[in-house]
């Protein structure tokens, strides 16, 4: 038996696409917020360029999600040095 052309499967896979949809804006929207609640500006640049880079130039996912941790954690051990966590 073939799903791919069965109507309800049809109607439940777009279901799912808007709720996980949903859940990823979810997320975007409280990591945003808290980013730029606590005034980093190194952590406002990596979240812009992240998005960016995804929206706009269509760079691989994978390849956002390490650049934009390494520059993460390089941001917070520099902080760190610095005595400002």
């Amino acid at each position: 038996m073939q799903f791919q052309n069965n109507p309800i499967v049809e109607a439940m896979m777009f279901g799912m696409q808007i709720g996980v949809v949903a859940v990823i804006l979810n997320v975007v929207f409280n990591m945003a917020k808290e980013v730029l609640k606590t005034k980093d500006v190194v952590n406002a640049i990596i979240l812009v360029g992240a998005f960016l880079a995804g929206f706009v130039f269509k760079l691989n996912i994978i390849l956002i999600i390490v650049v934009a941790g390494l520059l993460g954690f390089f941001n917070n051990m520099w902080k760190v040095k610095r005595g400002g966590v």
